[in-house]
């Protein structure tokens, strides 16, 4: 490579093994240094551990309040009450979701090394996509139906089915994609030469990109669109003050998700068209960057009184023995 004089060779049996594909465009700031880092011992299983447990400790928090209301349950019933039960469920899957997919993936991390194991190499490039596409597919869960709990007039109904229904017949069978790509034989993982070390890499077409970006940032624009339209159309039916803090925290960490999203695709698109390629280290590392802050997005949403209230409930019952009140 120009950049350094590294030398980077492809496998001879790639279908896109081209003059074009070996030689690699001189670029301001090479990404070697942020490759080297990714492929440290341990990083990317750092990663994964770290969205594990933030995932994991958002996911307790929302049970206990989910069990102090089956305790002390609310007057909510009929359309909101079961709209405002599939939103407990639906954090309840996102932070369970996505603390299941990686600790499979950290597992997959700690099992051999997928530089130094072409079988490893191969899986190793759907699972990342996969894992992702799951733990967005949690995320625009959560933001549908509570949309869907705030539209209590139902003025977003149809568009907001429509989009439950795209979410699910669409966008969660793609991210599957890449096993069927496995046992047709056309995955695009390879192993690459990178000053003298042997590295796992992904090479897939921009059209994928081009794609699954069009997919998400449809789903992400009307998610967070609706929500936010719904909120501002609502302004002089709800409390001020209290439509002021839903709006200020929706659209903020709806918008922030969806940016830190769309950032990630770039990224790795960028770097895929730029230098042919892209490590498999490197991408679990963005991924699961990437969605840590979705992770924390997403749960502060609820504001930190629902998480306090869920920790002093779970204080009463550990001094009251039982879990009921004395009084």
């Amino acid at each position: 490579c120009p950049c350094n004089g590294g030398a980077v060779t492809r496998n001879p049996d790639s279908p896109r093994n081209t003059e074009s594909s070996v030689t690699q465009p001189t670029v301001a700031m090479p990404p070697y240094a942020l490759f080297a880092f990714a492929s440290t011992e341990g990083v990317a299983a750092a990663f994964c551990a770290a969205l594990v447990l933030t995932s994991l400790v958002f996911a307790v928090l929302h049970t206990m309040e989910s069990y102090r209301l089956k305790e002390n349950p609310d007057n909510t019933s009929g359309v909101q009450g079961t709209r405002s039960r599939l939103l407990r469920k639906s954090i309840g899957l996102f932070n369970y979701g996505t603390c299941a997919a990686y600790f499979i993936l950290l597992v997959f991390s700690r099992l051999d090394d997928v530089d130094s194991n072409e079988t490893y190499c191969k899986w190793a490039a759907g699972l990342q996509v996969n894992v992702y596409m799951l733990s967005l597919t949690f995320l625009y869960r959560v933001l549908l139906a509570r949309a869907s709990l705030i539209d209590s007039c139902d003025r977003y109904r149809c568009f907001i089915k429509f989009s439950w229904t795209f979410l699910h017949a669409v966008y969660l069978p793609t991210s599957f994609t890449p096993y069927v790509s496995m046992v047709a034989g056309t995955e695009s993982s390879l192993h690459y030469e990178i000053d003298g070390h042997m590295r796992c890499a992904d090479d897939p077409e921009l059209v994928l990109f081009v794609v699954f970006g069009a997919i998400d940032l449809f789903l992400s624009v009307a998610c967070v669109g609706i929500f936010v339209h719904m909120l501002c159309s609502s302004m002089g039916e709800l409390s001020s003050g209290l439509v002021r803090r839903l709006v200020i925290r929706n659209s903020a960490f709806g918008i922030t998700s969806t940016i830190v999203t769309l950032f990630g695709f770039v990224t790795a698109a960028t770097v895929t068209e730029s230098y042919g390629y892209h490590p498999i280290k490197f991408g679990w590392v963005l991924n699961c960057f990437i969605v840590t802050i979705n992770v924390l997005c997403i749960n502060f949403i609820w504001e930190y009184r629902f998480y306090a209230r869920a920790i002093r409930s779970k204080n009463t019952k550990n001094k009251n023995g039982n879990g009921h009140n004395p009084n």
